[in-house]
């Protein structure tokens, strides 16, 4: 297709969802350099893309608008891009790549209950989940524009960010080598017995890694994580405390990383 001057990724999901789009945005911007590149996502969620390079601006929404704010926010999108690709195959993100985008692309699942999404879509992609990582989905869009697919994660944050970061773990006594322990998730589905955080805790200090401990601002998220500081009294809770940008910059300079989906040690 001729480049577009604009494009906007919608990916209106959680946190984790919109840092997985960031492969299919560098594969947009390696392929159209010029090309402005914004990302609509669910306010809360735009703080994993602060300082990410490949992207212009982040318009946010609203998980549950008033119908005066759908209004408002689809005249605000109106034909406003080139190219809308949307990311997720359900009502609200497919409909948004619609108003967006003068051409769009996006997710959909092929039956009779969603034919009329397909319709809206200049050109639709199979929706397959069950059997398909995020990053290799998402890419599919790239395919389906006969774009080189890049693989590559960004997590990206501002020397501000990285600063500041800095400065909360010296405040909280932590020097060298440390672990970072990310212990509420999302879903309860996915939480894991505080006694099991507290041996895996014990676990990582025993061989000499100081545990750091990480969560959102959640009344509900930070009670969690003080439990389990309590059961870890040598541990820094630093849970409610540093921005998405700087839990990035944190997480990079750790030597391991635990959390409700995953474990990295660098």
């Amino acid at each position: 297709m001729t480049p577009p001057q604009s494009v906007l990724v919608v990916v209106t999901r959680r946190i984790g969802d919109v840092l997985l789009a960031t492969p299919l945005i560098r594969t947009l911007r390696r392929a159209w350099p010029a090309a402005a590149i914004d990302v609509l996502a669910f306010a809360g969620t735009e703080g994993v893309l602060h300082a990410n390079p490949d992207v212009r601006r982040v318009l946010t929404i609203a998980e549950r608008p008033t119908l005066g704010e759908h209004l408002a926010f689809a005249a605000r999108l109106w034909r406003g891009y080139d190219l809308a690709l949307s990311l997720v195959p359900s009502d609200r993100p497919t409909v948004y790549a619609w108003l967006a985008g003068r051409t769009s692309i996006g997710f959909a699942v092929d039956t009779l209950k969603h034919r009329w999404k397909q319709r809206l879509l200049d050109k639709w992609v199979a929706y397959d989940n069950s059997n398909t990582h995020t990053v290799n989905l998402y890419l599919r869009l790239a395919e389906a524009l006969g774009l080189e697919p890049c693989r590559q994660v960004v997590a990206s944050w501002s020397d501000d960010d990285a600063a500041r970061a800095r400065d909360k773990l010296t405040a909280a006594g932590v020097a060298g080598d440390y672990a970072v322990l990310h212990a509420s998730p999302k879903f309860k589905y996915k939480m894991w017995a505080l006694e099991g955080w507290q041996e895996c805790g014990s676990w990582l200090a025993a061989r000499g890694l100081r545990v750091v401990l990480t969560g959102g601002p959640d009344p509900a998220e930070r009670e969690y994580v003080a439990q389990l500081a309590r059961m870890l009294p040598a541990a820094a809770n630093l849970a409610g405390s540093l921005s998405l940008a700087e839990t990035a910059s944190v997480l990079s300079r750790a030597r391991v990383y635990v959390g409700p989906d995953t474990a990295v040690t660098h």
